[in-house]
């Protein structure tokens, strides 16, 4: 898709987002100290996961974090040599970022199945996710409004016309919306960015639900 095919980018905003995809895979690997969260799950599910599955993926726990730390220092190294790095390098990165993204969203609905022996473990797996979260779609408002297409296309705009020229009022605006428990604040100018919109603001809306309900469930528990 031409409005999806990315435009020419300085060496500085290659490497910002080098940093970035760095704090994903660092927050991501954090999360794993957190797997077990889907154990207190189980017995709520009307079925069991596969077991084999279960040993496979935590068979390939390790390899892949290896992978992944080898090609954020490859990347590192190539912006070291002064090298520009594959358009197609990045967005399969940024493929990696939404797919962790989906599926942890469905798996932090799904802890709202268990109930609470285990807080500091389900604790642990929500502020990692809400960290990923915030970074995630400040990368992918990031990606469609100022890397995605021609120079003059606009895909977001914000109510006080707050969108720098770099990447930090991306991050600061997702942070703000997390921290507002209210709608994106982000405004879609084309048909893309009102689909990108509305989704997070769907996002948004469910994680604060969870958040209502775990508290609700906290304070029955003292009660």
């Amino acid at each position: 898709m031409p409005i999806l095919r990315r435009c020419r980018q300085a060496p500085a905003d290659q490497r910002t987002e080098v940093h970035v995809f760095a704090l994903l895979g660092a927050i991501r690997i954090a999360m794993l100290w957190f797997g077990g969260a889907l154990e207190v799950v189980r017995t709520h599910m009307l079925f069991d996961p596969a077991t084999s599955t279960e040993q496979l993926a935590a068979a390939l726990r390790g390899p892949v974090v290896i992978v992944y730390s080898v090609i954020v220092l490859a990347l590192y190294g190539q912006l070291l040599r002064g090298r520009a790095i594959p358009a197609f390098v990045l967005d399969l990165l940024g493929a990696w970022l939404v797919l962790n993204l989906a599926v942890h969203f469905v798996k932090i609905n799904l802890l709202m199945l268990s109930d609470v022996r285990a807080p500091a473990l389900l604790l642990g797996q929500i502020i990692c996710y809400l960290f990923f979260f915030v970074v995630a779609w400040g990368w992918i408002f990031w990606r469609l409004d100022r890397i995605a297409g021609p120079s003059e296309q606009k895909t977001l705009a914000a109510p006080d016309g707050g969108l720098g020229h770099g990447s930090f009022d991306y991050y600061y605006l997702s942070l703000m919306s997390l921290l507002a428990g209210k709608v994106s604040p982000f405004q879609g100018v084309n048909r893309l960015g009102k689909s990108v919109v509305a989704l997070h603001s769907f996002m948004l809306l469910d994680l604060g639900v969870i958040a209502l309900a775990r508290v609700y469930q906290l304070v029955q528990r003292s009660i």
